[in-house]
């Protein structure tokens, strides 16, 4: 079984990270805590390069989970 979620995040200039949101919730809480939780591990992020010319960058990613039965 394949549950998927969608995160949405900031990322600043300096390459922190300015806040995580679910965009889609997989409608299971535990799932949902552990999408966001991947982005904020992952988190601080490289500087933003100048010549881009924005502030932040908005990102928003799929995190898919397959599900398994232990045999």
């Amino acid at each position: 079984m394949c549950i998927r979620d969608r995160v949405e995040f900031v990322i600043r200039a300096d390459g922190r990270l300015g806040g995580v949101v679910l965009a889609r919730s997989s409608g299971f809480p535990m799932l949902d805590r552990a999408a966001k939780a991947i982005v904020e591990r992952a988190g601080p992020f490289d500087p933003l390069p100048g010549d881009l010319g924005v502030r932040e960058l908005r990102v928003v990613v799929p995190v898919a989970f397959r599900l398994e039965r232990s045999r």
